[in-house]
């Protein structure tokens, strides 16, 4: 990563994507989809070291498979046994599982009790 950049090879070429620009990102086996408006670019990586790349004040994964951009969340609302249906500006409704709610409730201060949660367009 290089000032606010991510930098990927895909398909033969190098790409310098802004992390601004990223919605979400999604695991797929030993791959990783990239989702930036409604282009998804595939690349070969791990979900742990990309984690680690990617400022936590801006991105936070909510599930095994799935990193998110806050800036890109519109709302969540309790779903079930504890996870919380994550709906993305794009209407990408996206699973945030028991085991990484906490981590996203301390980052943006809401307690765990809150019912629904809304954050603006």
């Amino acid at each position: 990563m290089i000032h606010g950049h991510l930098i990927l090879k895909s398909d033969g070429q190098i790409l310098f994507i802004r992390t601004e620009d990223i919605d979400w990102l999604q695991a797929d086996g030993n791959y990783i989809c990239l989702h930036s408006g409604d282009e998804c670019r595939l690349f070969r990586g791990q979900m742990n070291q990309l984690e680690e790349m990617l400022d936590p004040e801006n991105f936070l994964r909510i599930n095994r498979s799935a990193i998110v951009n806050l800036d890109f969340i519109r709302e969540m609302e309790p779903a079930f046994r504890g996870t919380y249906r994550t709906v993305l500006r794009d209407g990408t409704e996206l699973i945030l599982s028991r085991n990484y709610r906490e981590r996203l409730f301390a980052q943006i201060s809401v307690p765990l009790g809150m019912r629904t949660l809304s954050v603006a367009k």
